[in-house]
């Protein structure tokens, strides 16, 4: 029991010194945050270039010319077949954060079980075609087997580890980030060294395949055994679902998504190609610059891959109440790309030195622009891969392959190769950051439930003739808390008979809404609905049919769908124009005393930086809880916690002391929500320049 004390205490104490997203921000601290999410990917990946740079050299003295442009072709497929996984195992994270979401627990553990068991397969299959690989060459006439074949079989074996193990760890990454210690970060690579350090004087050149093993099964072995903890504490267990002998397919697998997402992931590392434009595409024998790509390889690909680590950031901050705050920390992150880069080009530049001698400054500027464009490429097409736009990815994708390939058949000079392709680069950032918002992005999901803000933009939006209904429920003793899950089950059931016709949301205690497009008959027949409602349906009311959702919409707010719109006029408030942020601060300080303001345009507040990181986060949830429904169910800070959103997105977030009187606290509350639904209901945005923007 003392043992499991201290555990939980170590543990707490090391989330309490942890930076949270919340910290970078409104507590200004972005850096700090940004330092802490890439100090043990710099120190993992700058040991594991170190290993692979020996292993290229080893490789590329010792193996025949064919069977180096063999390793460096298998090589790059693996990685390209590695991101494409890893991408279309979007399409599961998508479907875990649905089902947690909803409670779904069986569901979700046959869910990600199902992903796990396909994977066991695919790798097995990978396997199989590895030994068939050995043995043909092992019984080949006049063959055997070399080094080189087992370092190729070798590439194949963590290619079959890395489907099920990078399954596994994406059911729970959906959710939250898997936590491990500093040195299992790094434990593989020093694993692997150790390994090639002690076996070279028995083996030789046979210890790269073995060290290459040992790193494969030491990595996958870390991964599993703390996603599984990671699992544990949410109360999962999918290896209870592995049917790998079933032959059913996991939902979302070989869907549109899962081939869109994988594809723009494994655009992401095209630049495994670059040597095989080199090689493969002309009949090159493997020059200097081939070299030179091949030995660098970790480094090139972690010039983009640290955009991976902020992922689950841009996915948390993925929501319509919080795009404000997302496109600020999508700007930070982009100017990482010029300190990563450097960070990344001077291990490469002396392993160039390394291989060929001192290079001229011509080479080392292409060296670092190419790095540099990679970095601010990444970043974009990370931006878009997180918000489920696919199409800018691919996009960009043909732009950089095109470049490599046009590089690649004027020259084979290592200069004019890596000037090229940091040009293209720089173009396909440009072209994709263009296209990213232009494209529609991950559609949702029609059977389910709005938040009362996202269906009020829906609805506003409407075209053409549509309606809106209310249903109130009846609260019976068996609802746990404010009756808000029955209701949005409820919800749920009403938004999957609409179809694409229309959408639903809770909007209050005992409350459903939802809107509906056409004139014709409606989908939710009064029958359907009280024998679904199972007696608790209390009243049915609906708007007319009316020429647009806006003029729907303003029927039902005058008809009392959304409860009473109270509060004091805002100040200098038009009819058919919205307040504004500005507006909304005014009245928030002639309402309440003493309070403090957050506005999404600044980096931090005095008051934000004195918070702690447990307190920054309780507010930025209460905030986003309250722009999307207009009222706070659970809150989890010790503050009173109101935001104002402007076209769905937060735009101030409004704290309030708890010993400030009630009084004026429910004041305030029923203001900010009137202030929010004339935000809504407006005709017309305020001017840049007008005192209420």
């Amino acid at each position: 029991m003392k043992k499991v004390e201290a555990w939980l205490r170590k543990e707490a104490e090391r989330a309490a010194r942890a930076p949270l997203l919340e910290d970078a921000l409104i507590g200004g601290r972005f850096f700090p945050y940004a330092a802490y999410r890439l100090r043990y990917f710099a120190l993992r990946t700058l040991l594991g270039a170190f290993l692979h740079a020996l292993k290229v050299y080893f490789a590329y003295r010792f193996f025949s010319a064919g069977s180096f442009v063999a390793v460096l072709a298998v090589q790059a497929a693996a990685s390209l077949a590695a991101g494409f996984w890893w991408g279309g195992l979007e399409a599961l994270r998508a479907r875990v954060r649905e089902d947690f979401s909803a409670r779904r627990k069986t569901e979700l553990e046959e869910l990600i079980g199902g992903w796990i068991s396909f994977s066991l397969k695919a790798g097995s299959a990978i396997l199989v075609g590895a030994l068939a690989f050995l043995s043909a060459r092992f019984f080949s006439p006049g063959g055997g087997l070399s080094a080189a074949d087992l370092f190729l079989a070798a590439i194949l074996f963590r290619s079959a580890l890395d489907l099920p193990s990078r399954a596994y760890h994406s059911g729970v990454y959906a959710l939250r980030r898997v936590y491990r210690p500093g040195l299992t970060i790094v434990l593989a690579e020093l694993l692997s060294f150790s390994t090639l350090l002690a076996s070279w004087p028995f083996l030789d050149v046979w210890s790269l395949p073995l060290a290459s093993a040992v790193s494969s099964v030491s990595a996958v072995a870390l991964v599993v055994f703390y996603t599984r903890r990671a699992y544990r504490r949410l109360g999962l267990s999918p290896e209870k679902r592995l049917r790998p002998f079933h032959r059913s397919r996991p939902r979302g697998l070989g869907g549109r998504e899962w081939i869109a997402a994988g594809a723009a992931y494994a655009a992401l590392r095209l630049d495994g190609l670059l040597p095989l434009a080199l090689v493969g595409l002309y009949g090159r024998r493997p020059g200097s610059a081939a070299t030179l790509v091949l030995a660098v390889g970790p480094l090139i690909r972690a010039g983009f891959e640290w955009v991976q680590l902020f992922y689950f950031d841009l996915v948390r901050l993925n929501r319509p109440v919080l795009r404000k705050w997302r496109e600020r920390f999508e700007r930070q992150v982009g100017f990482l790309a010029l300190p990563a880069a450097v960070f990344f080009w001077l291990p490469a530049s002396v392993a160039a030195w390394a291989y060929f001698g001192p290079s001229p400054w011509s080479f080392e500027a292409a060296f670092l622009l190419f790095f540099i464009g990679r970095g601010v490429l990444a970043s974009v097409q990370m931006r878009a891969f997180a918000r489920g736009e696919y199409a800018p990815i691919g996009l960009s994708a043909i732009i950089v392959l095109a470049g490599h390939a046009a590089a690649g058949a004027m020259t084979s000079a290592a200069t004019g190769l890596f000037a090229a392709a940091a040009a293209a680069t720089f173009v396909a950032s440009a072209v994709a950051r263009r296209r990213i918002g232009r494209l529609g992005g991950r559609p949702r999901d029609v059977r389910e439930p709005l938040a009362l803000s996202d269906w009020l933009a829906e609805a506003r939006k409407a075209e053409g003739p549509a309606s809106i209904s209310m249903i109130t429920i009846a609260p019976e003793g068996d609802d746990r808390g404010d009756g808000r899950w029955p209701l949005r089950g409820l919800a749920g059931l009403v938004a999957s008979r609409l179809g694409g016709r229309g959408a639903a949301a809770v909007a209050g205690p005992g409350r459903v809404l939802w809107f509906e497009r056409g004139s014709d008959a409606s989908r939710i027949e009064p029958e359907w609905l009280f024998s679904t409602g199972a007696g608790r349906v209390e009243t049915f009311r609906f708007t007319p049919v009316l020429p647009a959702g806006r003029e729907a919409l303003r029927e039902a707010v005058a008809r009392g769908f959304l409860g009473p719109v109270s509060g004091p006029p805002s100040p200098s408030f038009e009819v058919g124009r919205t307040p504004g942020p500005a507006v909304s601060e005014a009245v928030f300080a002639e309402v309440v005393a003493r309070g403090t303001v957050i506005s999404d345009d600044i980096a931090s507040s005095d008051f934000g930086r004195n918070l702690t990181s447990n307190e920054r986060r309780a507010i930025l949830a209460d905030a986003a809880a309250f722009a999307a429904d207009f009222r706070t169910f659970r809150p989890r800070s010790a503050y009173d916690v109101t935001a104002f959103a402007e076209e769905g997105a937060v735009r101030r977030i409004f704290i309030i002391d708890r010993k400030t009187p009630s009084e004026a606290r429910n004041r305030w509350r029923a203001a900010v929500r009137r202030l929010n639904l004339e935000s809504v209901l407006a005709d017309e945005r305020p001017a840049p320049n007008s005192p209420s923007a």
